[in-house]
């Protein structure tokens, strides 16, 4: 008997050693990452902790917590990275991420997309990875396309005007034209206007330019003086004046049926469908230059600094694969980052909108069509410039009556030397 347990004695001795010796490894393989959500009002964080835990299901050393402790701020974000507690995972939009990639905070993704993510790049809006990508490395990937503009219309009101239906194929004359029929007055004030134009918002504002022609291509130039965009700020603002276009809410919005047409994204098609707008969808008009739209910079990055880039990437590709794209559609509604899922998300909206009763709402293809031109609003070197000096000599145009190309170049003149300041 005691022979035979000296003959184990030495396996168990191993096994013991190898137990003990491995313990440490596998305890090491457990990672935690933060993943941080700028806006848990379109992304509630409950569910998407649900969602998630299909990942953690296939990654059982992976577990993951969503935060939202940053915001989308630039400042709170960079005060984290310096103290070394911002999150492994980052996810922001406007000018944050590019104020991330230009500070260092990113991690180069470059190497994982060149060995397993070919496949994601060929399938994402080209202007959007172009932003948070340079001299050849991305920082980034686009998020969610949710902010792709097109024209909302009430079918109503066209009717009502003896217009048919929009089908995208307009032109700014013609666009003008049928907002012009559109609009209604009782003899004392406009009950009606044909477009509702956000007042405030750069966002909202330069598709006009780039159908104009303009270009954005140099971060220290503000080329808002240059022909092309006198020329759109000049359709603009005699539309307004001939109170064809609303530049301010009081002239009517859409939500509130005062407007006949809009501008905006397709994050609202669920939220005016909740409303009962009789709506449809058309893509903007073309311009002299063409058709442009706007897309939102919206944007997952991993924090350069992280500890666990390989598990962060293992995170990311997960998120970027269809399964996981079309549960976040499912969940969300949220038009999605991968252009070969448009025509699934138009189904499931068509889904959404059928199960809750409301009318249904053609046109949302033009959300899909307009993938193609669709572009990020135009960052500057300082983003502080829009604000400053571009939104109020925009706002000045639209409501007074002052020379239009006067006040482009001298706020022109002003900004540009701002923007020489900073650098």
């Amino acid at each position: 008997m005691l022979r035979h347990l000296e003959k184990l004695a030495g396996p168990i001795v191993i096994a013991a050693s190898l137990f003990w010796a491995l313990a440490p490894a596998a305890l090491a393989q457990q990672v935690h990452l933060q993943v941080a959500i700028a806006d848990p009002g379109k992304t509630p964080i409950a569910d998407l902790e649900e969602m998630v835990a299909a990942f953690e299901a296939e990654h059982p050393n992976i577990t993951i917590e969503i935060v939202n402790d940053y915001g989308n701020s630039f400042d709170r974000l960079a005060t984290h990275i310096a103290g070394g507690v911002a999150p492994d995972i980052l996810h922001f939009y406007n000018e944050t991420p590019i104020l991330a990639m230009e500070n260092g905070f990113l991690l180069d993704l470059t190497p994982y997309l060149e060995r397993e993510g070919q496949e994601i790049l060929g399938d994402l809006l080209p202007l959007v990875l172009a932003q948070v990508s340079r001299e050849g490395s991305v920082y980034g990937l686009p998020f969610q396309t949710s902010a792709t503009g097109a024209i909302y219309y009430n079918r109503v009101m066209f009717d009502q005007a003896g217009l048919a239906h929009p089908d995208g194929s307009w032109d700014w004359e013609e666009f003008a034209s049928s907002a012009r029929r559109l609009t209604r007055s009782d003899g004392t004030q406009i009950t009606q206007i044909g477009l509702a134009i956000a007042p405030t918002g750069w966002l909202w504002l330069f598709p006009w330019l780039v159908q104009s022609g303009v270009s954005f291509e140099d971060p220290y130039r503000v080329p808002l003086d240059t022909p092309e965009a006198i020329r759109a700020f000049e359709y603009l603002r005699t539309w307004i004046d001939q109170e064809a276009f609303g530049w301010s809410n009081t002239r009517g919005t859409f939500p509130e049926q005062t407007a006949a047409m809009n501008f905006s994204g397709s994050w609202e098609l669920t939220i005016w469908a909740n409303n009962q707008i009789p709506m449809g969808v058309a893509e903007a008009p073309s311009g002299p230059a063409g058709k442009a739209t706007l897309t939102n910079t919206n944007i997952i990055a991993i924090n350069r600094f992280t500890e666990h880039p390989d598990e962060a990437w293992e995170f990311i590709k997960w998120l970027y694969s269809r399964e996981a794209q079309l549960e976040y559609v499912r969940r969300f509604g949220m038009q999605p980052v991968l252009l070969s899922l448009g025509y699934d998300w138009v189904e499931i909206v068509h889904e959404r909108i059928r199960a809750s009763g409301h009318p249904e709402v053609p046109g949302i293809e033009a959300f899909i069509t307009s993938s193609a031109f669709a572009m990020p609003q135009p960052f500057f070197a300082n983003s502080a410039v829009i604000v400053q000096y571009i939104q109020p000599a925009i706002a000045q145009i639209m409501t007074e009556n002052v020379a239009i190309a006067p006040t482009m170049e001298a706020m022109v003149q002003a900004a540009e030397a701002f923007l020489r300041e900073g650098n």
